[in-house]
Protein backbone atom coordinates (compact mmCIF):
# COMPACT_ATOMS: atom_id res chain seq x y z
CA UNK A 1 0.00 0.00 0.00
CA UNK A 2 2.81 2.40 0.95
CA UNK A 3 4.70 1.59 -2.24
CA UNK A 4 1.56 2.04 -4.30
CA UNK A 5 0.82 5.39 -2.69
CA UNK A 6 4.36 6.50 -3.35
CA UNK A 7 4.24 5.25 -6.89
CA UNK A 8 1.08 7.18 -7.65
CA UNK A 9 2.98 10.38 -7.12
CA UNK A 10 5.77 9.67 -9.53
CA UNK A 11 6.65 12.35 -11.99
CA UNK A 12 9.72 10.92 -13.78
CA UNK A 13 10.58 8.11 -16.17
CA UNK A 14 12.93 6.79 -18.88
CA UNK A 15 12.53 5.52 -22.42
CA UNK A 16 12.63 2.70 -25.08
CA UNK A 17 12.48 1.95 -28.82
CA UNK A 18 10.22 0.34 -31.44
CA UNK A 19 10.69 -1.79 -34.53
CA UNK A 20 7.50 -2.10 -36.57
CA UNK A 21 6.87 -5.68 -37.64
CA UNK A 22 5.32 -6.08 -41.09
CA UNK A 23 1.59 -5.66 -41.55
CA UNK A 24 -1.51 -4.64 -39.71
CA UNK A 25 -4.49 -6.46 -41.26
CA UNK A 26 -5.22 -10.16 -41.07
CA UNK A 27 -5.43 -12.06 -44.36
CA UNK A 28 -7.87 -14.90 -44.71
CA UNK A 29 -5.19 -17.46 -45.44
CA UNK A 30 -1.64 -17.25 -44.03
CA UNK A 31 1.36 -18.11 -46.18
CA UNK A 32 4.49 -20.10 -45.40
CA UNK A 33 8.00 -18.95 -46.06
CA UNK A 34 10.77 -20.93 -47.69
CA UNK A 35 11.68 -23.19 -44.78
CA UNK A 36 8.03 -24.06 -44.11
CA UNK A 37 8.37 -23.18 -40.41
CA UNK A 38 7.03 -19.62 -40.27
CA UNK A 39 3.57 -18.38 -41.17
CA UNK A 40 3.33 -14.58 -41.36
CA UNK A 41 -0.28 -13.45 -41.03
CA UNK A 42 0.72 -9.90 -41.92
CA UNK A 43 2.86 -10.60 -44.99
CA UNK A 44 0.23 -9.42 -47.48
CA UNK A 45 -0.20 -5.98 -45.93
CA UNK A 46 1.83 -2.86 -45.15
CA UNK A 47 2.20 -1.19 -41.79
CA UNK A 48 -0.79 0.52 -40.26
CA UNK A 49 -0.99 4.21 -41.06
CA UNK A 50 -0.23 6.13 -37.88
CA UNK A 51 -0.90 9.83 -37.35
CA UNK A 52 1.95 12.21 -36.67
CA UNK A 53 3.29 11.98 -33.10
CA UNK A 54 1.39 14.24 -30.70
CA UNK A 55 3.21 16.97 -28.82
CA UNK A 56 2.61 15.22 -25.50
CA UNK A 57 1.04 12.15 -23.93
CA UNK A 58 -2.47 12.00 -22.53
CA UNK A 59 -2.19 13.04 -18.88
CA UNK A 60 -4.00 9.97 -17.50
CA UNK A 61 -1.80 7.63 -19.53
CA UNK A 62 1.33 9.53 -18.54
CA UNK A 63 0.42 9.18 -14.86
CA UNK A 64 -0.18 5.46 -15.37
CA UNK A 65 3.22 5.07 -17.04
CA UNK A 66 4.99 7.06 -14.30
CA UNK A 67 3.36 5.11 -11.47
CA UNK A 68 4.06 1.75 -13.08
CA UNK A 69 7.69 2.66 -13.80
CA UNK A 70 8.61 3.67 -10.29
CA UNK A 71 6.74 0.87 -8.55
CA UNK A 72 8.28 -1.78 -10.81
CA UNK A 73 11.71 -0.35 -9.96
CA UNK A 74 10.90 -0.43 -6.25
CA UNK A 75 9.83 -4.06 -6.50
CA UNK A 76 12.84 -5.02 -8.63
CA UNK A 77 15.28 -3.36 -6.23
CA UNK A 78 14.59 -6.17 -3.75
CA UNK A 79 17.21 -8.11 -5.72
CA UNK A 80 20.70 -8.09 -4.21
CA UNK A 81 22.85 -7.33 -7.25
CA UNK A 82 22.98 -4.55 -9.84
CA UNK A 83 19.50 -3.75 -11.14
CA UNK A 84 18.51 -2.43 -14.55
CA UNK A 85 14.97 -2.42 -15.88
CA UNK A 86 13.20 -0.81 -18.81
CA UNK A 87 9.74 0.15 -17.54
CA UNK A 88 8.81 1.17 -21.08
CA UNK A 89 9.56 -2.32 -22.43
CA UNK A 90 7.61 -4.14 -19.72
CA UNK A 91 4.70 -1.70 -19.96
CA UNK A 92 4.30 -2.15 -23.72
CA UNK A 93 4.63 -5.95 -23.55
CA UNK A 94 1.94 -6.08 -20.88
CA UNK A 95 -0.13 -3.69 -22.98
CA UNK A 96 -0.23 -6.27 -25.76
CA UNK A 97 -1.34 -8.98 -23.32
CA UNK A 98 -3.94 -6.59 -21.89
CA UNK A 99 -5.75 -6.69 -25.23
CA UNK A 100 -6.24 -10.44 -24.87
CA UNK A 101 -7.42 -10.45 -21.27
CA UNK A 102 -11.00 -10.40 -19.99
CA UNK A 103 -12.99 -10.29 -16.73
CA UNK A 104 -10.92 -10.21 -13.51
CA UNK A 105 -7.68 -10.86 -15.39
CA UNK A 106 -8.19 -7.71 -17.44
CA UNK A 107 -8.90 -5.77 -14.24
CA UNK A 108 -5.76 -7.19 -12.61
CA UNK A 109 -3.52 -6.18 -15.50
CA UNK A 110 -5.07 -2.71 -15.44
CA UNK A 111 -4.24 -2.56 -11.73
CA UNK A 112 -0.62 -3.59 -12.34
CA UNK A 113 -0.32 -1.07 -15.17
CA UNK A 114 -1.88 1.55 -12.89
CA UNK A 115 -4.31 2.13 -15.77
CA UNK A 116 -7.66 1.93 -13.99
CA UNK A 117 -10.02 4.57 -15.30
CA UNK A 118 -8.48 4.44 -18.79
CA UNK A 119 -10.63 2.70 -21.38
CA UNK A 120 -8.98 0.07 -23.57
CA UNK A 121 -9.50 2.35 -26.57
CA UNK A 122 -7.78 5.26 -24.82
CA UNK A 123 -5.03 2.95 -23.60
CA UNK A 124 -4.28 1.56 -27.04
CA UNK A 125 -4.30 4.99 -28.67
CA UNK A 126 -1.93 6.31 -26.00
CA UNK A 127 0.43 3.34 -26.44
CA UNK A 128 0.55 4.07 -30.16
CA UNK A 129 1.28 7.74 -29.40
CA UNK A 130 3.98 6.76 -26.89
CA UNK A 131 5.71 4.48 -29.39
CA UNK A 132 5.43 7.14 -32.08
CA UNK A 133 6.94 9.83 -29.85
CA UNK A 134 9.79 7.59 -28.75
CA UNK A 135 11.03 6.62 -32.20
CA UNK A 136 14.18 8.67 -32.76
CA UNK A 137 16.87 8.28 -35.39
CA UNK A 138 19.77 10.70 -35.73
CA UNK A 139 23.48 10.72 -36.49
CA UNK A 140 24.46 10.15 -32.87
CA UNK A 141 21.18 9.16 -31.19
CA UNK A 142 18.90 6.21 -31.84
CA UNK A 143 15.86 5.03 -29.91
CA UNK A 144 13.75 2.20 -31.33
CA UNK A 145 10.99 -0.10 -30.10
CA UNK A 146 10.05 -3.49 -31.54
CA UNK A 147 6.91 -5.47 -30.76
CA UNK A 148 6.19 -8.98 -32.00
CA UNK A 149 3.83 -11.90 -31.43
CA UNK A 150 5.07 -15.44 -32.02
CA UNK A 151 2.59 -18.30 -31.71
CA UNK A 152 2.61 -22.05 -32.20
CA UNK A 153 1.63 -23.21 -35.66
CA UNK A 154 -1.79 -24.81 -35.23
CA UNK A 155 -2.92 -22.48 -32.46
CA UNK A 156 -5.75 -20.25 -33.65
CA UNK A 157 -5.31 -16.70 -32.32
CA UNK A 158 -8.25 -14.33 -32.24
CA UNK A 159 -8.00 -12.04 -35.27
CA UNK A 160 -9.31 -8.98 -33.45
CA UNK A 161 -6.58 -9.47 -30.82
CA UNK A 162 -3.93 -9.61 -33.54
CA UNK A 163 -5.42 -6.63 -35.36
CA UNK A 164 -5.34 -4.40 -32.26
CA UNK A 165 -1.73 -5.28 -31.57
CA UNK A 166 -0.84 -4.56 -35.18
CA UNK A 167 -2.73 -1.27 -35.32
CA UNK A 168 -1.65 0.16 -31.97
CA UNK A 169 1.65 -1.58 -31.15
CA UNK A 170 3.06 -2.13 -34.64
CA UNK A 171 3.32 -5.82 -33.75
CA UNK A 172 3.51 -8.45 -36.45
CA UNK A 173 2.05 -11.90 -35.77
CA UNK A 174 4.02 -14.90 -36.93
CA UNK A 175 3.13 -18.55 -36.58
CA UNK A 176 6.12 -20.76 -35.95
CA UNK A 177 6.61 -24.50 -35.68
CA UNK A 178 7.56 -24.54 -32.01
CA UNK A 179 8.61 -28.19 -32.35
CA UNK A 180 11.27 -27.31 -34.89
CA UNK A 181 14.87 -27.07 -33.65
CA UNK A 182 15.02 -23.76 -35.54
CA UNK A 183 12.21 -22.12 -33.55
CA UNK A 184 14.29 -20.97 -30.57
CA UNK A 185 16.99 -19.57 -32.85
CA UNK A 186 14.39 -17.77 -34.99
CA UNK A 187 12.98 -15.92 -31.97
CA UNK A 188 16.40 -15.22 -30.45
CA UNK A 189 17.61 -14.00 -33.85
CA UNK A 190 14.85 -11.39 -33.77
CA UNK A 191 16.00 -10.36 -30.29
CA UNK A 192 19.60 -9.93 -31.45
CA UNK A 193 18.51 -7.93 -34.47
CA UNK A 194 16.31 -5.52 -32.53
CA UNK A 195 18.89 -4.96 -29.76
CA UNK A 196 21.84 -4.63 -32.17
CA UNK A 197 23.43 -7.81 -30.72
CA UNK A 198 23.56 -6.43 -27.18
CA UNK A 199 21.14 -9.13 -25.95
CA UNK A 200 21.76 -12.51 -27.56
CA UNK A 201 18.70 -14.47 -26.47
CA UNK A 202 15.50 -14.41 -24.40
CA UNK A 203 14.48 -18.10 -24.46
CA UNK A 204 16.46 -21.33 -24.12
CA UNK A 205 13.73 -23.80 -25.03
CA UNK A 206 10.02 -23.94 -25.80
CA UNK A 207 7.97 -26.21 -23.56
CA UNK A 208 5.24 -28.32 -25.09
CA UNK A 209 2.40 -26.32 -23.48
CA UNK A 210 3.66 -22.89 -24.60
CA UNK A 211 1.53 -21.51 -27.44
CA UNK A 212 2.48 -17.84 -27.68
CA UNK A 213 5.14 -15.22 -26.92
CA UNK A 214 4.41 -11.50 -26.74
CA UNK A 215 7.68 -9.61 -27.05
CA UNK A 216 8.98 -6.09 -26.85
CA UNK A 217 12.53 -4.94 -27.54
CA UNK A 218 13.97 -1.53 -26.71
CA UNK A 219 17.24 -0.15 -28.00
CA UNK A 220 18.91 3.15 -27.09
CA UNK A 221 22.26 4.55 -28.13
CA UNK A 222 23.51 8.10 -27.90
CA UNK A 223 26.74 10.05 -27.49
CA UNK A 224 27.20 12.50 -24.67
CA UNK A 225 26.68 16.12 -25.63
CA UNK A 226 30.12 16.68 -24.09
CA UNK A 227 32.11 13.42 -24.06
CA UNK A 228 34.58 12.41 -21.38
CA UNK A 229 38.23 12.24 -22.37
CA UNK A 230 39.58 8.68 -22.30
CA UNK A 231 42.94 10.01 -21.14
CA UNK A 232 41.30 11.20 -17.92
CA UNK A 233 39.91 7.74 -17.06
CA UNK A 234 41.72 6.02 -14.21
CA UNK A 235 41.37 3.49 -11.44
CA UNK A 236 39.81 4.31 -8.08
CA UNK A 237 37.94 2.51 -5.32
CA UNK A 238 34.17 2.00 -5.35
CA UNK A 239 32.69 1.18 -1.96
CA UNK A 240 30.08 -1.51 -2.63
CA UNK A 241 27.79 -3.14 -0.07
CA UNK A 242 30.33 -5.95 0.28
CA UNK A 243 33.50 -3.89 0.54
CA UNK A 244 35.63 -1.77 -1.71
CA UNK A 245 36.47 -2.76 -5.29
CA UNK A 246 38.77 -1.15 -7.81
CA UNK A 247 36.94 0.28 -10.82
CA UNK A 248 37.60 2.49 -13.83
CA UNK A 249 36.35 6.04 -13.24
CA UNK A 250 35.70 8.63 -15.94
CA UNK A 251 36.66 12.14 -14.85
CA UNK A 252 35.60 15.53 -16.09
CA UNK A 253 35.67 19.06 -14.78
CA UNK A 254 33.53 21.87 -16.10
CA UNK A 255 30.13 23.51 -16.06
CA UNK A 256 27.47 20.85 -15.39
CA UNK A 257 23.97 20.37 -14.06
CA UNK A 258 24.18 18.86 -10.60
CA UNK A 259 21.93 18.03 -7.64
CA UNK A 260 22.65 18.85 -4.01
CA UNK A 261 19.48 18.78 -1.94
CA UNK A 262 18.61 17.31 1.48
CA UNK A 263 21.90 15.42 1.58
CA UNK A 264 21.30 13.84 -1.85
CA UNK A 265 23.95 14.45 -4.48
CA UNK A 266 23.57 13.79 -8.19
CA UNK A 267 24.37 14.70 -11.75
CA UNK A 268 22.29 15.21 -14.91
CA UNK A 269 24.19 14.75 -18.18
CA UNK A 270 22.58 15.51 -21.55
CA UNK A 271 23.01 13.30 -24.58
CA UNK A 272 23.78 14.51 -28.09
CA UNK A 273 20.46 16.01 -29.18
CA UNK A 274 19.48 17.37 -25.75
CA UNK A 275 16.25 15.36 -25.62
CA UNK A 276 17.55 12.50 -23.48
CA UNK A 277 19.39 12.82 -20.20
CA UNK A 278 21.37 10.51 -17.96
CA UNK A 279 20.90 11.06 -14.25
CA UNK A 280 22.53 9.54 -11.18
CA UNK A 281 21.73 10.25 -7.54
CA UNK A 282 23.12 8.89 -4.27
CA UNK A 283 22.23 9.37 -0.62
CA UNK A 284 24.41 10.70 2.15
CA UNK A 285 27.43 8.57 2.94
CA UNK A 286 26.53 5.81 5.38
CA UNK A 287 22.91 5.51 4.19
CA UNK A 288 21.84 2.06 3.03
CA UNK A 289 20.92 2.27 -0.64
CA UNK A 290 17.88 0.01 -0.24
CA UNK A 291 16.54 2.19 2.58
CA UNK A 292 17.17 5.23 0.40
CA UNK A 293 15.13 3.75 -2.45
CA UNK A 294 12.26 2.73 -0.18
CA UNK A 295 11.98 6.29 1.10
CA UNK A 296 12.03 7.74 -2.41
CA UNK A 297 8.96 8.38 -4.47
CA UNK A 298 8.21 10.05 -7.74
CA UNK A 299 7.57 13.41 -6.16
CA UNK A 300 10.95 13.42 -4.43
CA UNK A 301 12.82 12.46 -7.57
CA UNK A 302 10.94 15.07 -9.55
CA UNK A 303 11.92 17.59 -6.88
CA UNK A 304 15.56 16.57 -7.17
CA UNK A 305 15.54 16.79 -10.97
CA UNK A 306 13.77 20.15 -10.87
CA UNK A 307 16.25 21.55 -8.33
CA UNK A 308 19.31 21.15 -10.52
CA UNK A 309 21.96 23.82 -10.31
CA UNK A 310 24.62 24.69 -12.83
CA UNK A 311 28.15 25.29 -11.68
CA UNK A 312 31.70 24.17 -12.10
CA UNK A 313 31.80 20.50 -11.09
CA UNK A 314 34.53 17.94 -10.75
CA UNK A 315 32.80 14.69 -11.66
CA UNK A 316 34.01 11.12 -11.23
CA UNK A 317 31.63 8.53 -12.64
CA UNK A 318 32.38 4.82 -12.89
CA UNK A 319 32.65 3.41 -16.37
CA UNK A 320 30.53 0.29 -16.49
CA UNK A 321 28.88 -2.37 -18.58
CA UNK A 322 26.08 -4.26 -16.92
CA UNK A 323 23.54 -6.94 -17.74
CA UNK A 324 20.42 -7.86 -15.81
CA UNK A 325 17.99 -10.73 -16.17
CA UNK A 326 14.96 -11.48 -14.04
CA UNK A 327 11.59 -13.15 -13.99
CA UNK A 328 9.04 -10.45 -13.16
CA UNK A 329 6.31 -12.81 -11.97
CA UNK A 330 6.86 -12.03 -8.27
CA UNK A 331 7.08 -8.27 -8.85
CA UNK A 332 3.94 -8.16 -11.01
CA UNK A 333 2.08 -10.42 -8.59
CA UNK A 334 2.82 -7.96 -5.78
CA UNK A 335 1.61 -5.19 -8.10
CA UNK A 336 -1.80 -6.83 -8.43
CA UNK A 337 -1.87 -9.17 -11.43
CA UNK A 338 -1.35 -12.53 -9.73
CA UNK A 339 -4.52 -13.91 -11.33
CA UNK A 340 -2.85 -13.70 -14.76
CA UNK A 341 -0.31 -16.31 -13.64
CA UNK A 342 -2.91 -18.66 -12.16
CA UNK A 343 -3.70 -21.48 -14.58
CA UNK A 344 -7.04 -22.06 -12.84
CA UNK A 345 -8.26 -18.46 -12.83
CA UNK A 346 -6.62 -16.54 -15.68
CA UNK A 347 -8.91 -15.33 -18.44
CA UNK A 348 -7.16 -14.64 -21.75
CA UNK A 349 -10.14 -15.79 -23.76
CA UNK A 350 -9.82 -12.82 -26.13
CA UNK A 351 -6.51 -14.21 -27.42
CA UNK A 352 -7.86 -17.37 -29.03
CA UNK A 353 -10.40 -17.79 -31.79
CA UNK A 354 -12.70 -20.02 -29.72
CA UNK A 355 -12.58 -17.62 -26.74
CA UNK A 356 -11.74 -20.45 -24.36
CA UNK A 357 -10.31 -19.70 -20.92
CA UNK A 358 -7.39 -22.06 -21.43
CA UNK A 359 -4.42 -19.67 -21.39
CA UNK A 360 -2.35 -18.12 -18.62
CA UNK A 361 0.95 -16.26 -18.36
CA UNK A 362 3.60 -18.79 -17.39
CA UNK A 363 6.55 -16.39 -17.46
CA UNK A 364 7.47 -12.73 -17.87
CA UNK A 365 11.18 -12.61 -18.59
CA UNK A 366 13.06 -9.31 -18.70
CA UNK A 367 16.65 -8.86 -19.88
CA UNK A 368 18.56 -5.59 -20.07
CA UNK A 369 21.98 -4.28 -21.03
CA UNK A 370 23.72 -0.95 -20.44
CA UNK A 371 27.17 0.35 -21.25
CA UNK A 372 28.33 3.77 -20.03
CA UNK A 373 31.71 4.97 -21.28
CA UNK A 374 33.55 8.11 -22.31
CA UNK A 375 31.67 8.44 -25.61
CA UNK A 376 28.10 7.87 -24.43
CA UNK A 377 25.58 5.17 -23.55
CA UNK A 378 24.17 2.08 -25.20
CA UNK A 379 21.23 0.32 -23.58
CA UNK A 380 18.76 -2.35 -24.60
CA UNK A 381 15.91 -4.35 -23.12
CA UNK A 382 13.74 -7.28 -24.09
CA UNK A 383 10.53 -8.35 -22.37
CA UNK A 384 8.99 -11.72 -23.20
CA UNK A 385 5.51 -12.73 -22.01
CA UNK A 386 5.08 -16.48 -22.34
CA UNK A 387 1.52 -17.71 -22.79
CA UNK A 388 0.88 -21.31 -21.85
CA UNK A 389 -2.06 -23.61 -22.08
CA UNK A 390 -3.58 -24.49 -18.71
CA UNK A 391 -2.28 -27.82 -18.54
CA UNK A 392 40.66 22.15 -14.30
CA UNK A 393 41.54 25.69 -14.99
CA UNK A 394 40.03 27.05 -11.84
CA UNK A 395 39.71 24.92 -8.74
CA UNK A 396 36.28 23.23 -8.92
CA UNK A 397 33.81 24.36 -6.32
CA UNK A 398 31.85 21.11 -6.22
CA UNK A 399 33.15 17.55 -6.23
CA UNK A 400 30.81 14.65 -6.96
CA UNK A 401 32.32 11.19 -6.71
CA UNK A 402 30.04 8.23 -7.36
CA UNK A 403 32.13 5.82 -5.31
CA UNK A 404 29.25 4.05 -3.58
CA UNK A 405 25.92 2.51 -4.72
CA UNK A 406 23.74 4.92 -6.69
CA UNK A 407 20.45 5.07 -8.61
CA UNK A 408 20.66 6.01 -12.28
CA UNK A 409 18.48 6.19 -15.36
CA UNK A 410 17.78 7.55 -18.82
CA UNK A 411 14.95 10.06 -19.09
CA UNK A 412 13.07 11.31 -22.12
CA UNK A 413 12.36 15.02 -21.72
CA UNK A 414 9.42 14.92 -24.15
CA UNK A 415 7.34 12.27 -22.36
CA UNK A 416 9.11 12.91 -19.02
CA UNK A 417 9.03 9.13 -18.59
CA UNK A 418 11.90 6.76 -17.78
CA UNK A 419 13.25 4.49 -20.47
CA UNK A 420 15.65 2.80 -18.08
CA UNK A 421 16.06 2.80 -14.29
CA UNK A 422 19.01 1.20 -12.57
CA UNK A 423 20.72 0.59 -9.25
CA UNK A 424 24.51 0.31 -9.46
CA UNK A 425 25.89 -1.61 -6.50
CA UNK A 426 29.18 -2.76 -8.06
CA UNK A 427 30.47 -1.42 -11.40
CA UNK A 428 32.96 -4.29 -11.74
CA UNK A 429 30.28 -6.97 -12.05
Amino acid sequence: MILAMKARRILIVLAALVFLFSGCSVPSSPSKNGDGNIVDLMAQFGNASWPDPPASLDSKFQKSLFNFSWELFLESSRNDDNILISPASVYLALGMAYNGADSTTKQAIAEALRAKGISIEEFNTSCRDYISILNTKGDKTELSIANAIWYRDGFRPDKDFLQKNADYFGAGAKALDFNSPKAVETINGWVREQTRNTIDKIIDQIDADVVMYLMNAVYFKSDWMEPFSASDTGKAFFYSDNGKVEAQFMNKTGSMNYIDKDGVKGIVLPYDNGRFNFFAIMPQEGTDIRKFIEELDGEKIFTYLMSIKTDRVQLALPKFETRFEDSLKDELTRMGMGVAFDSNSADFSLMNEDHEKNLFISEVKHKTYCRVDEKGTEAAAVTSIEMELTSALMPPEIRILFDRPFVYGIVDSVTQAPLFLGLMRNPTK
